[in-house]
């Protein structure tokens, strides 16, 4: 009752700080090259797909995996829990101030909370916004079924700089023969005009579409694939293209053929530098874009389960060795930061050993990251944590299944 009594008090501070914020719905300088905060799209968290995550400068906001609940943490506090002001709300349905179906639909945009969810008996979804409190929600615009839901099959939703982003990947059968659809299509947050199709091309086989946010430009990240002549080996085709927000013009950034590695990911800084992730059968990579071609930074050898994410300016790579996860971390330059144990002791408030979760990194940077852990016996046991890089990664539940 006491953590309760806490949560509302400081769901309740958040929502009086909200009634002070008088920013407009649109940054002053959207052409700016430098970065603007609580404008910009949080591209540290553009990865995971099962899970809402935002960050601002007092707290964390985001929901479990498969979880229709909006969670809080604050930074100074440690308090964590639903978003929600209501005493008697039991957290159980679309009533609730925390609500916002599942997905990662999050955007902290404006010094207001947004999402995308539908309504009984439609088919359509929503764009909906609220204070950081989750009160006073808001309809902002609808997402046709017809025009964009069946035909594009959004994969995420991002607002950036006073626009809605929507990036789709669609199964496609022409003539009997299967291709993948790649889309990104704009929808502004301040008019009712339709929107925009800055990119849709099929292709017969692609891999996850990426796409980076950084100032007035747009970066989508495209791997296809294809057979390596007669043989059955697959080989992939790498794409960056560059979308100008204002002028609406696109170009080539960078663009490979016939790569043996398996790309994965991509980082883009300030400075327009790229960095792309990949792996063979026993390696993984980290290399630099640059004067087109790809320059090694580090390389790391694979031995069954391993992931390689790029993310807030930093490459994770992760394996298993016997029953224990194991992280390597470095920099773009390829210097360590941190080697050893993924979970390298308890972590309050999580049951049992986090090696025997399965898991997801949620985002990071050099300071932290966000891992989402879920029990194989169970989706309502799934625990969002931080993992501080300053500290050994010390491990602090964010909010659980059980909040």
């Amino acid at each position: 009752m006491k953590k309760t009594m806490l949560c509302l008090m400081l769901v309740l501070c958040l929502f009086l700080a909200g009634c002070g914020d008088h920013a407009v719905s649109n940054p002053a300088n959207p052409s700016s090259d430098a970065p603007m905060p609580g404008y910009d799209a949080q591209n540290q968290y553009l990865l995971l797909n099962a899970i809402s995550f935002q960050e601002t400068e007092d707290f964390f906001c985001g929901s479990n995996l498969l979880d229709e609940f909006l969670h809080f943490y604050d930074k100074e506090s440690g308090i964590s829990g639903v978003l929600c002001t209501d005493p008697a709300c039991l957290h159980d349905s679309a009533e609730c101030s925390a609500y916002i179906q599942a997905g990662s639909t999050l955007s902290y945009y404006d010094g207001k909370i947004y999402w995308i969810a539908g309504e009984p008996d439609s088919r359509d979804g929503f764009l909906w916004k609220s204070d950081l409190s989750g009160r006073n929600r808001e309809k902002v615009k609808r997402i046709s079924f017809e025009d964009i839901i069946f035909p594009y099959q959004p994969q995420r939703y991002v607002i950036h700089r006073g626009n809605l982003y929507i990036l789709g990947q669609a199964s496609v059968v022409d003539d009997t023969q299967t291709g993948a659809r790649v889309s990104l299509l704009s929808l502004s947050l301040s008019s009712d005009e339709d929107f925009t199709i800055l990119y849709d091309e099929t292709f017969p086989h692609v891999g996850q579409a990426v796409v980076r946010f950084m100032g007035p430009s747009i970066y989508l990240f495209t791997p296809t694939y294809r057979n390596a002549g007669s043989s059955d080996s697959r080989v992939t085709d790498l794409t960056v293209m560059k979308f100008d927000t204002q002028s609406g013009a696109s170009e080539v950034m960078y663009q490979e053929s016939g790569l043996t590695e398996r790309t994965s990911d991509i980082w883009v800084t300030e400075t327009q530098e790229f960095y792309l992730s990949g792996t063979t059968e026993d390696t993984a990579y980290l290399w630099k874009l640059e004067n087109n071609a790809r320059i090694e930074l580090a390389s790391l050898p694979v031995e069954g389960e391993a992931g390689l994410t790029l993310t807030g300016g930093i490459a994770i790579f992760t394996s298993m060795k016997a029953d224990t996860r194991w992280v390597e971390i470095c920099d773009l330059s390829g210097a360590a930061i941190y080697s050893g144990k993924l979970f390298p002791g308890a972590i309050p408030g999580l049951d049992g050993d986090p090696n025997a979760y399965s898991y997801g990194v949620v985002g990071g940077d050099a300071e932290k990251l966000i891992l989402m852990l879920n029990s194989p016996f169970s989706l309502d046991e799934n625990y969002t944590i931080l993992l501080d890089l300053n500290n050994d990664l010390e491990g602090t539940v964010l909010w659980s299944g059980q909040d």
